[in-house]
């Protein structure tokens, strides 16, 4: 949990440097989305470590090469996918929203989280695995960790943007005060217009008839 707790603050930090000169106006530190990470990280921790344990209790641990092969094989192929969808599942509830998205979720953004995963840790893995004693192994996939759940948090909180972005309305340039809807894309590919694209556009409008005034 402080795991992630560390690596959401820091991702945070990241995300208020990097906008700042932007929107000079950003907001401070979210706190509940750090508390969403440090519950999930207390949860994630007992599961990883029981899997730990288990993994060396049914293949072995004399560090042979035969044994980190079948031990990163089952890191990526039987724990990484649950994982992924035990973190898309669990945000989803821990965020408020209704469950019955799960499914939908799973089918939007499981196979991108996956391929996130396997592409940072099935190296490290293999180098833990093979290198590492086993009573370091927890500093060294803490460290991993640290990292990778920097990026996990990076990541998860561009995608809620991407989903406010969609829900954001896009005002035509009429000659009233009502806003006119403007058409929209298809789901998939309105998700990238970003949140500062269509501000920008509502700002626009708003200008536009100010000036009309």
């Amino acid at each position: 949990g402080v795991i992630h707790v560390l690596s959401d603050s820091i991702a945070q930090i990241t995300e208020r440097t990097l906008l700042v000169t932007r929107e000079p106006t950003i907001s401070g530190p979210d706190f509940a989305r750090t508390a969403r990470f440090g519950a999930f990280g207390a949860a994630d921790g007992a599961v990883s470590h029981g899997w730990f344990l288990s993994l060396d209790a049914v293949v072995g641990e004399s560090g042979a090469v035969s044994e980190t092969i079948i031990k990163v094989a089952a890191d990526q192929l039987v724990y990484t996918p649950l994982f992924c969808i035990w973190f898309l599942a669990a945000f989803v509830v821990l965020e408020g929203r209704d469950p019955r998205l799960i499914p939908t979720v799973l089918r939007a953004e499981w196979a991108e989280l996956l391929r996130g995963n396997i592409g940072f840790f099935l190296p490290l893995t293999f180098l833990i695995y093979g290198m590492v004693p086993r009573d370091e192994r927890v500093l060294a996939f803490g460290a991993g960790s640290l990292v990778y759940t920097w990026i996990l948090s990076l990541w998860n909180n561009a995608r809620g943007e991407a989903r406010v972005a969609a829900n954001l309305e896009l005002c035509s340039l009429g000659e009233d005060d009502d806003c006119q809807p403007m058409p929209t894309a298809p789901p998939r590919s309105r998700a990238f217009l970003s949140i500062g694209v269509r501000r920008a556009l509502v700002d626009t409008r708003r200008r536009v008839l100010g000036m009309r005034r």
